[in-house]
């Protein structure tokens, strides 16, 4: 069959004059990128047919390809594809594509383009270099479900190269490869998968969570049910709650009933106020679903740890069309060990303390607590903190308890500054399913830090940081122990407190520089504000005379500093002028003594 190519350029071709010489190396017509991986389905990326390698002496003016591919992975349109940059950098062109099907059914593209001469049949310039042919956009059709692969491959064939005269020009192809990656099939799990009781009564969480959902699967609810047994197990209704996995797209619908010797569980999100689901939709993985379980039974010994799988069953996913998609299950496990009669009923819960040997009058302390059964960190159903001094109760900090992670917990307390110097004993007592434990920890309070050789090494929010040599660091409310400014030096400052003189660099002080009235000037520290007269300015800086000492600050530090700049340097001059003055007369008086 005539080439469409050759038949057009022949017809052109009869007012040309030019004679070609091949050149020795051959060019190349391939497929760019040489591999595109597709990642969702409707994805659109596109394809260029390129060209490599050509010589003007090889007078190449058109170019003619056939590209396949699958149409059952890929979709294409006349209209998507364009002609490239290359021929038309040398003049005018005329482009034509169209889709064809050969005889197998296959899909392929059949585009050709030629460079027209001018007007006078002529060729000024021959296409040389590299460039782009053809241009084409694929849409992403059809995704194979794991562990199924599907790819392509784009193939180049009945390529033409023409020169001016009709002749074919020698050259070589490479074709490209599309492949897709494969839809992964959704799992529902259960964590953590193994969970072991060690006595009747005992509460614990399991979570039903989703993983490798794509968002291909347009997936909009799911329901299912937990099957366990109902003689070492009880859940109720009330006892489940939602994940955040489908309410981070939307409003949701959620059930749950208990029958039986299973939990039925079911979500959806809620379709939008037109009807239908315009996504996006869910991907990744996340909880659907978490169940308190408590544990009703325990074997005695000599009988063996009781035990039953946590299992998921009547699973059903469901995209955005009612269509189900498929899934698979990961199990939980239950267990219960058996208890040694008479003794492990009664076996107390674990109580650490952690609270420090030393504290001080103001210090903001923190004490640690640490609850744990059969070793492992366990939240009591009650807990209770009560600090004591010399055999009676100095204050219950029982409310301050913070809860910092499982079994663990956070007693912040800012011990008074008038508290009396000596031992002090904090003792915390827990309970946990009809079984308690407690614990006592004392600590030494001294009401000074005298001889310490302390330093505050920051002050942010009035909360000073003071290092402590042996001890480590500790806090301190600057407010609480009554914190003043005793002395400002040129690097070190000096601070009054109820635990005796701290030392800290003046940069802690964060000087600022707030308000001018004439030649007083107010200054704001970390300790409150200061008064005092410019001393002297020397750039942005101004040294500040106050009664504790001189300070520097920054002029900027104060809004429309340009003026308060103004502002100093005339105090400065000023007091400077009265210096002189000042010196004059005494050299007067001096000089009329002698006289």
């Amino acid at each position: 069959m005539l080439s469409i190519l050759i038949l057009a350029v022949s017809i052109s071709s009869c007012a040309v004059t030019a004679t070609p010489v091949h050149s020795a190396s051959d060019p190349v017509l391939y497929v760019d990128p040489p591999v595109y991986n597709a990642t969702h389905l409707g994805e659109t990326f596109q394809v260029a047919v390129s060209i490599a390698d050509v010589a003007a002496e090889s007078h190449v003016v058109g170019a003619e390809f056939r590209l396949q591919y699958n149409e059952t992975l890929l979709e294409t349109r006349e209209e998507w594809i364009s002609e490239g940059n290359f021929f038309k950098r040398f003049g005018d062109t005329f482009f034509k594509v169209i889709i064809e099907t050969d005889a197998l059914s296959q899909k392929y593209i059949h585009a050709f383009v030629i460079l027209l001469p001018s007007e006078n049949g002529t060729y000024s310039d021959f296409p040389n270099g590299n460039g782009t042919v053809a241009t084409i956009f694929f849409n992403a059709s059809y995704r194979p479900v794991a562990p199924r692969e599907a790819s392509c491959a784009l193939r180049i064939f009945d390529t033409i190269l023409i020169d001016v005269d009709v002749n074919t020009v020698s050259h070589t192809t490479r074709d490209g490869l599309y492949q897709i990656a494969s839809l992964p099939v959704p799992t529902l799990e259960v964590t953590p998968r193994e969970h072991t009781a060690f006595r009747k009564g005992e509460a614990f969480d399991v979570e039903v969570n989703i993983k490798d959902v794509d968002r291909d699967w347009r997936l909009v609810g799911l329901q299912f049910k937990l099957q366990y047994n109902t003689t070492l197990l009880e859940t109720k209704p009330e006892w489940i709650t939602e994940g955040d996995f489908f309410r981070a797209k939307g409003v949701t619908w959620f059930d749950a009933i208990v029958e039986y010797d299973y939990a039925a569980v079911g979500v959806m999100v809620l379709p939008g106020v037109v009807g239908g689901w315009s996504g996006p939709f869910p991907e990744g993985e996340g909880p659907i679903a978490t169940l308190r379980f408590k544990s009703i039974y325990q074997p005695l010994e000599p009988l063996n740890s009781s035990s039953c799988p946590l299992a998921l069953t009547d699973t059903i996913l469901v995209n955005d069309q009612g269509e189900h998609v498929p899934n698979s299950v990961s199990n939980g496990e239950f267990s219960i060990v058996a208890a040694e009669a008479g003794i492990d009923q009664y076996r107390p819960l674990d109580v650490q303390l952690d609270v420090g040997a030393l504290h001080f009058s103001g210090e903001i302390a923190d004490f640690y607590v640490l609850v744990a059964d059969y070793g492992r960190a366990v939240d009591p159903d009650n807990l209770r903190a009560v600090l004591y001094f010399e055999g009676a109760e100095f204050v219950n900090l029982t409310s301050s308890l913070e809860h910092v992670a499982r079994g663990l917990y956070r007693l912040p307390y800012t011990i008074p500054a008038v508290a009396t110097p000596g031992t002090y004993a904090l003792v915390v007592q827990a309970e946990y399913i009809q079984t308690s434990g407690s614990a006592v920890k004392s600590f030494l309070l001294s009401s000074t830090l005298n001889a310490w050789d302390t330093e505050i090494s920051d002050i942010r929010a009035n909360i000073a940081t003071v290092l402590v040599p042996s001890i480590g660091q500790i806090r301190v409310d600057l407010s609480v122990v009554n914190a003043t400014l005793l002395r400002v030096g040129d690097r070190v400052a000096t601070i009054g407190t109820s635990l005796g003189n701290l030392t800290t660099d003046v940069r802690n002080l964060n000087v600022t520089l707030v308000r001018i009235d004439g030649n007083v000037v107010t200054v704001q520290t970390s300790l409150g504000s200061l008064q005092g007269t410019v001393d002297s300015v020397q750039g942005d800086t101004a040294s500040i005379k106050t009664d504790v000492g001189t300070v520097k600050v920054k002029v900027s530090d104060l809004q429309g500093n340009a003026q308060t700049s103004t502002n100093l340097l005339y105090v400065t001059l000023v007091l400077a002028l009265i210096a002189a003055v000042a010196a004059a007369i005494a050299v007067f008086n001096t000089f009329k003594k002698h006289s």
